[in-house]
């Protein structure tokens, strides 16, 4: 038997690992897909078309084993497997099923693909994936990478024995970046931006026993506002990922009275071609952090926040584990830094090739480890920008976020048509906006008792203190 050669976690897959860890016998890590196809498929010829690409891709046929205590990889030879078609008309209920699935890190296949048919014909394929080998991006290729093997395979185009790029080209790329200048100096960048200590924004106090299961909410723009978006970034010079941001960071500052926004933003952290063409995990989240000014204007605001992005980009190889060492000893904060995850995908899905009608969506799990995460994209080309918003629902309520939405949806419509200019009246808005649209019971109770209590530590009068604090207990109850 030949010899495997045993490899050490990249950063990104250790990130993922201590999540697994901290949520435990949980689905939190799977990236979950579905590729309909909207022309006739012939089956066997995918079932080809998906080997191939686990044939080529050796991010795909990791293996876990511990040594030691620390879990390490290695790759397992390519074998021909089948895959299983199913025929499910209905089949929300089973996508659910197929998504809650938990994978075993050191006795699965961190892969796992399913053939599903209606009695109408249509057929689709399903995907399930660990995140420690891949990423949304991914996931995105996946699909292109299986219509295109399948056109190959139906007009007998030759399909050459090469292997795509291989993820541990980049694994050894990362051993030579921690000893690199580079490193040091995407240090200081970090340390510079943690060297005062933080304010980290928590929507419950005890934050070891939040349960993770979640609920999607999404809304669309309608056109007429996405295609203002679009004009105002152009004409102002600052991009649409930058705008949806600096909403979100000046909505969580007034509504939580803070200055301070920490959110963290999955960068994508691929540096050249073939890493954007690579299917495995680059992706690396890190805290941005925002600092908010009245006193400037709104433009200014999003200059300063554009400088922030950009800077923040150049940095972005930085393992994560790394600056939240730096803030533990810095500051004696033993915990993540957010608690809000902010992504805006520009990418657009390719739904025709050669003769081919296909869609694909990246199907959620209901299980999320961070408090809330707002998604903004248009991957279907439609012209107006969905905002997917994934909530614990242990912290949320349904009308808290329906009102976060409204409330944001707001704030970005008066800056995008440029009613608001001045520093005084964006104030002013994004009061009236948080005010108008609400403070969800669950979140608003936590704020509450947190103004009370800071209203509490100015007042010496002993019998004040005893009648707020039963007034507190008692409308918590209700």
């Amino acid at each position: 038997m030949e010899e495997k050669n045993i490899y050490k976690l990249s950063n990104t897959q250790r990130n993922v690992w201590l999540v697994d860890q901290r949520f435990s016998n949980t689905n939190v890590n799977n990236i979950v897909g579905e590729l309909k196809f909207n022309t006739k498929i012939d089956i066997e010829t995918l079932k080809r078309a998906v080997n191939l690409l686990v044939k080529k891709n050796d991010a795909l046929r990791i293996k876990m084993e511990y040594h030691d205590g620390i879990l390490e990889q290695y790759i397992e030879e390519y074998k021909k497997f089948d895959i299983d078609v199913l025929n499910i008309n209905n089949d929300k209920e089973y996508l659910q099923e197929f998504s809650s699935y938990i994978f075993n890190l050191t006795k699965d296949n961190l892969y796992y693909f399913e053939i599903i048919q209606d009695d109408k014909g249509k057929t689709r394929l399903i995907s399930r994936f660990h995140h420690i080998i891949a990423d949304a991006w991914s996931l995105s290729l996946v699909s292109t990478e299986i219509i295109d093997l399948y056109n190959k395979l139906t007009n007998k185009i030759e399909i050459t024995d090469e292997n795509y790029y291989s993820y541990f080209k980049y694994i050894e790329s990362e051993k030579q970046y921690i000893n690199s200048e580079r490193y040091f100096k995407d240090q200081k960048y970090w340390n510079e931006i943690y060297e005062k200590e933080p304010q980290i924004l928590s929507f419950k106090n005890d934050i070891s026993k939040i349960n993770t299961k979640a609920i999607r909410y999404t809304k669309t723009l309608n056109k007429k506002i996405s295609e203002d978006i679009k004009k105002f970034t152009k004409e102002n010079g600052v991009s649409e990922y930058c705008l949806f941001l600096t909403t979100l960071q000046v909505y969580l500052s007034k509504r939580y009275n803070i200055d301070d926004v920490i959110i963290g933003n999955p960068f994508l952290n691929r540096k050249n071609r073939n890493e954007k063409e690579a299917i495995g995990i680059f992706v690396n989240t890190l805290p941005v952090r925002l600092k908010i000014d009245y006193e400037i204007s709104t433009l200014e605001l999003l200059k300063i926040n554009s400088k922030t992005i950009r800077e923040a980009l150049k940095h972005e190889e930085y393992p994560y584990n790394d600056i939240l060492e730096y803030v533990k000893d810095k500051h004696s904060i033993n915990q993540n830094l957010y608690n809000v995850l902010f992504s805006y995908q520009n990418a657009k899905d390719i739904t025709e090739k050669e003769q081919i009608s296909y869609s694909s969506e990246w199907i959620f799990h209901n299980i999320i480890a961070d408090n809330i995460e707002i998604h903004i994209h248009d991957r279907n080309d439609t012209g107006a920008y969905s905002i997917v918003i994934d909530y614990q629902n242990q912290l949320f309520e349904e009308n808290e976020i329906e009102k976060l939405y409204q409330a944001y949806e707001n704030i970005l419509e008066q800056v995008v048509k440029e009613k608001i200019k001045n520093p005084k009246r964006l104030r002013r808005e994004i009061r009236k906006a948080v005010e108008n649209n609400g403070i969800g019971t669950k979140s608003q109770q936590a704020l509450k008792i947190q103004q009370e209590q800071a209203k509490l530590t100015r007042k010496s009068n002993r019998h004040e203190k005893n009648m707020l604090e039963k007034y507190l207990r008692f409308n918590l109850k209700q």
